[in-house]
């Protein structure tokens, strides 16, 4: 049974509450609604059910706000997923604060959003006792920034960590060899792997062979990619494909790129760069998900992700996307002879003003972005 909570808010009449399956369509509306803002505007969908693409590492908890009771006007929703990632070297299980989004005509309510975070505490355990959660901001959605990092009385504190890049990576080239798709005697390997890299990092994922053996979202071994070395794993990185639980559409692009789009693709080709959809069409894209190299190689690293884009172009993707913390070492790599796009966006810490306190240590924020 789903959970309520209810107060006094701007908004009259809005109640809070667990998601149910009644609220999938209405969910995946409000999606649609809202894209991310950028030279390119993308909408990030969950169709045929929004509820497909949550939990995939960890528990999620998806709320919901309505005006008038259970069949009202949805105003907003947000999800919270106690995810197992790495804190200064050492596993922890933290909440990261995703999918926050409200309707156009609620934007301007700051009490519909301190509602909306008692409401966190009451039903997904985000409370004043959690030392530690995170989130993501786009790096220019300033007017979300300004608000929740202005610490508000009832809010909670926003603090700006570290910025984080979203490449978006044409798929061209040819399979060399260098990499091989991994097979299920490989799962332990590549789980330590994946673990041993990510402990170098602030809010990487740890991953259990139990969940990398059960195909979660469809992410199966075999889109792992791997590089060996004497047969020992050296360098891997998985080719996730969430299209069919999660899309990316264009709405629109920013002046002039709105009238260079056509020239923009006949250069594309030249460029390295990935072809402008019309808006209103998806951008049929996977994910470079998981990656694991060695330390300060990143002349090998960037040849990895080389092959992995051929090997993308195999499966009829047209773009991957990679998460790279900013000014990464590989990201001069990764830009000679291409045109990326680029979504930058800002990783921040969130915490209750009287809950212990975490401090990081200097290790790189990296979450994985095919999980938030």
């Amino acid at each position: 049974m789903a959970g309520y909570f209810t107060g006094s808010c701007a908004v009259t009449g809005a109640r809070f509450r667990l998601a149910i399956g009644s609220d999938d369509a209405d969910l995946r509306a409000l999606l649609r609604e809202i894209p991310m803002e950028g030279w390119v505007r993308l909408g990030l969908e969950r169709e045929p059910s929004f509820f497909l693409g949550e939990g995939l590492l960890g528990k999620a908890t998806v709320m919901v706000a309505r005006e008038e009771g259970d069949n009202g006007p949805l105003i907003g929703s947000c999800t919270c997923t106690w995810m197992p990632v790495h804190v200064n070297g050492e596993v922890r299980n933290i909440p990261y604060l995703g999918g926050l989004r409200l309707a156009s005509a609620y934007r301007n309510h700051p009490h519909l959003i301190r509602q909306g975070f008692r409401a966190l505490d009451e039903m997904a355990g985000f409370g004043h006792g959690t030392p530690l959660a995170f989130t993501s901001l786009a790096s220019e959605n300033h007017r979300a920034r300004r608000l929740l990092e202005k610490g508000l009385p009832a809010f909670p504190q926003y603090t700006p960590m570290a910025e984080l890049d979203t490449w978006v990576l044409p798929t061209v080239g040819k399979v060399v060899g260098r990499l091989e798709p991994a097979v299920s005697g490989d799962i332990p390997e590549l789980v330590k792997l994946i673990n041993q890299t990510g402990s170098a990092s602030q809010f990487s994922p740890h991953l259990t062979e139990e969940w990398l053996a059960s195909s979660p979202g469809g992410l199966r071994v075999e889109d792992f990619l791997i590089r060996q070395e004497g047969g020992v794993i050296q360098a891997c990185l998985a080719l996730w494909d969430q299209r069919a639980y999660k899309q990316v559409r264009v709405h629109g692009y920013r002046a002039p790129l709105n009238v260079l789009r056509t020239p923009w693709n006949m250069l594309a080709t030249v460029r390295r760069g990935v072809r402008l959809p019309a808006p209103g069409s998806r951008l049929e894209a996977c994910f470079l998900a998981f990656t694991a190299f060695q330390p300060d190689d990143w002349e090998e690293a960037a040849a990895d992700v080389e092959e992995a884009l051929a090997w993308a172009a195999r499966r009829k993707v047209d773009a991957a996307l990679l998460g790279l913390p900013a000014g990464h070492p590989m990201s001069t790599k990764l830009r000679k002879g291409r045109a990326p796009w680029i979504y930058r966006t800002c990783i921040e810490g969130v915490r209750w003003s009287d809950a212990p306190q975490v401090v990081l240590d200097l290790r790189p924020v990296h979450p994985e972005i095919a999980l938030l």
